[in-house]
């Protein structure tokens, strides 16, 4: 069986998706799944979820089909699958008209198309609303927590990328807490002057702080990085837009992660970092990470963040070790 995912939604909504990706696997076992998405963030799932193979929508000119018909070469892409699940163009009729177009035809794929997010007047969360459009396939969740599983390499890099910096991760003294100060939206931000402040109260000698910088974080992290400038005893390095895989690996090294309602956010929890996440404006309900993640709402002072920090910190699991997989079958690399 062949199934594809199209998708076309920013990093966070790459991870919410991956409880549904996972229950899709359980239910047809013996599928290929493929993804069409964008290079970046969906590329990351490749290998590291059930996704064997991750394709640019533009590559395959996904949106010709808005046109309301479907060239050749498109329809014959989309007839090789079983199965497609569109969570992405839902409300266009002239898309949905070209999917449908596909069930005329001797190769007849099963259809399912759906919005990539839950209903705005309800507070379901995204990851369990993904998993309710595949009721038709007769799929029930178990795992409703997303978890990425990196591979070896994306470790390997992780240490190369830190050792870049004089850390070593076989250190187990050592206290690394990532920081993200960006997100989508300025709206969903906590003010950089709580997070200098933040960072100044967790200082100490034995701890580092990974400020996470992607894109678009530039000027937040520089005005962070100014404002952290003087009168630390730990280290402040900026991790500066780093590919996903091997953030993603970082951040599986942290203590802690602190951050707003961002994709970084997500990641982290991802893969099995604490997680401190501040929804200034959004809601948790429907947007909020899972795993071992808490969630400060509305505008949580310093002290809030720095004593949940401290408890988080002092509990953590010094044994952790981010998980790895090299699984040859989920290998998209010619055999």
């Amino acid at each position: 069986m062949r199934i594809l995912i199209i998708h076309a939604g920013a990093l966070g909504d790459c991870v919410l998706m991956l409880p549904a990706i996972v229950a899709l696997a359980e239910r047809f076992p013996d599928a290929w799944i493929e993804l069409a998405g964008l290079a970046s963030p969906h590329g990351l799932l490749e290998r590291r979820s059930p996704v064997h193979r991750v394709v640019s929508i533009e590559q395959i000119g996904l949106y010709r089909a808005f046109t309301g018909e479907l060239p050749e070469d498109l329809a014959a892409y989309l007839r090789g699958f079983d199965l497609i699940i569109s969570w992405f163009g839902h409300c266009d009729a002239a898309y949905r008209r070209a999917l449908e177009s596909l069930r005329y035809g001797d190769a007849v794929p099963h259809l399912l198309i759906a919005s990539s997010r839950p209903p705005e007047d309800g507070c379901e969360h995204a990851a369990d609303y993904l998993l309710r459009t595949l009721a038709p396939l007769e799929i029930a969740a178990c795992e409703r927590t997303p978890r990425l599983t990196l591979l070896e390499e994306d470790h390997e890099a992780a240490k190369h990328l830190l050792r870049a910096f004089g850390i070593e991760t076989s250190d187990e003294a050592l206290h690394l807490i990532a920081i993200h100060p960006g997100s989508g939206g300025r709206h969903k931000c906590w003010p950089i002057v709580r997070f200098a402040q933040l960072i100044r109260a967790l200082d100490r000698p034995d701890r580092t702080f990974l400020i996470i910088e992607g894109p678009a974080d530039h000027d937040v992290v520089e005005r962070l990085s100014q404002q952290c400038a003087e009168g630390r005893r730990g280290r402040l390095i900026r991790v500066t837009n780093a590919p996903l895989p091997h953030l993603a690996a970082v951040l599986a090294r942290c203590r802690l992660f602190i951050g707003n309602d961002s994709g970084v956010t997500h990641l982290a929890a991802a893969v099995g970092t604490p997680v401190i996440a501040l929804f200034i404006a959004t809601d948790p309900a429907r947007w909020g990470p899972r795993g071992h993640a808490h969630i400060l709402r509305g505008d949580p002072s310093v002290e809030d963040v720095r004593a949940l920090a401290e408890r988080m910190l002092e509990s953590a699991d010094l044994t952790r070790r981010p998980r790895s997989r090299t699984d040859p079958i989920r290998s998209s690399c010619p055999q």
